[in-house]
């Protein structure tokens, strides 16, 4: 729950919604979550 979060949302406009949406693989979503 860090200010840094991967999210993997089809919707570009949900994207808005979060606080830092990216479109990135499961891997990368351990090493981004900080």
């Amino acid at each position: 729950m860090n200010g840094v979060r991967i999210y993997l949302v089809p919707d570009r406009d949900h994207v808005k919604g979060y606080n830092t949406t990216w479109f990135v693989p499961p891997r990368f979503d351990r090493q981004r979550t900080r």
